[in-house]
């Protein structure tokens, strides 16, 4: 009766202990981040920008550049549009490369700036 008791109450201080116990308490602090607050443009507003941005001789010469290389476009419809800050429009473009993953081409305020990360 007494190795139950035990055995009772041992089980359930181990599982107090698992499940009730906080974490590691010393944890590394979280940088400070804006880019949670980014929402991406939608409606009216971004078929604007997407379209002033297609319209553009710099978007026509990263185009013809990147399809000389083997790249290629599926169109308008996954561009996506952000505003992270006032003055300030980001139009990423995918584009799909010779070996199929798709690398987003960004533009920044009409200007292109490449690919993050490269």
């Amino acid at each position: 009766m007494k190795k139950k008791l035990f055995a009772v109450l041992f089980s359930g201080a181990l599982a107090m202990g698992v499940f009730a116990v906080p974490g590691n308490a010393v944890q590394a602090a979280e940088e400070p981040c804006d880019c949670h607050d980014w929402v991406p443009i939608s409606g009216a507003d971004r078929n604007v920008k997407v379209a002033g941005l297609l319209s553009s001789q710099v978007f026509k010469d990263v185009k013809a550049n990147l399809w000389s290389k083997g790249y290629n476009w599926n169109g308008a419809h996954s561009i996506e549009v952000i505003n992270p800050f006032e003055g300030l429009v980001m139009i990423g473009i995918p584009f799909v490369n010779a070996s199929g993953e798709v690398e987003y081409h960004v533009f920044i305020n009409g200007a292109y700036v490449g690919v993050p990360g490269q």
